[in-house]
């Protein structure tokens, strides 16, 4: 029993060496919003960017649609990040596809820009995702692995300010050109 029970520790160990030898780490994508404060009327933008620490291998290509909430904002379309080249699906403009020859190898890579157009006021969610086994260029491509993207982010839309706050704003103006126009009288 006692050899048993040392075979069986022995394998366990060896199993756990072996695999942590060919874990990888995950790439992580996120979304930044550049300009936090968004009312409706106004276009804003998205940063979809990828951090792959711990990859060790260049990405040569991704791939990922988007899916905003259309209540609230239309999409309008999206510049690539540097280094790579468009090849995304011309009849589908939410799918976004780059690639890079030769492959980036920094860890943080800036994969796209997003844009929109605000249309009402509220909250709603904005989303992208690719899956590497689901389709031709969807995922994260590096040079030995591929992984899928999913990321998402809440966008608030706020209202246009109140007739009241506009007219509190030209009351201070007029008064402002009042006192101005009283102070050159005097001299």
């Amino acid at each position: 029993m006692r050899n048993g029970t040392r075979w069986l520790l022995g394998l366990v160990f060896f199993g756990a060496i072996f695999m942590a030898g060919i874990a990888h780490a995950l790439p992580m994508a996120s979304m930044t919003l550049l300009d936090p404060d968004i009312i409706v009327g106004e276009n804003f933008q998205v940063q979809v960017e990828i951090s792959g620490e711990g990859i060790d291998q260049g990405l040569l290509g991704f791939g990922f649609n988007v899916q905003p909430d259309s209540s609230l904002f239309s999409y309008s379309g999206y510049t690539l990040g540097p280094g790579f080249a468009d090849v995304s699906d011309p009849l589908d403009p939410f799918n976004i596809t780059g690639a890079a020859f030769p492959a980036i190898e920094t860890d943080d890579v800036l994969l796209a820009t997003l844009s929109f157009a605000s249309l009402t006021e509220g909250t709603g969610l904005l989303e992208i995702f690719g899956d590497n086994m689901g389709c031709n260029f969807c995922g994260l491509m590096y040079e030995v692995d591929a992984f899928d993207i999913a990321s998402s982010t809440s966008i608030t839309v706020d209202p246009i300010p109140e007739p009241s706050t506009w007219l509190l704003m030209v009351t201070g103006f007029l008064g402002l050109i009042g006192m101005m126009h009283k102070r050159l009288k005097v001299k």
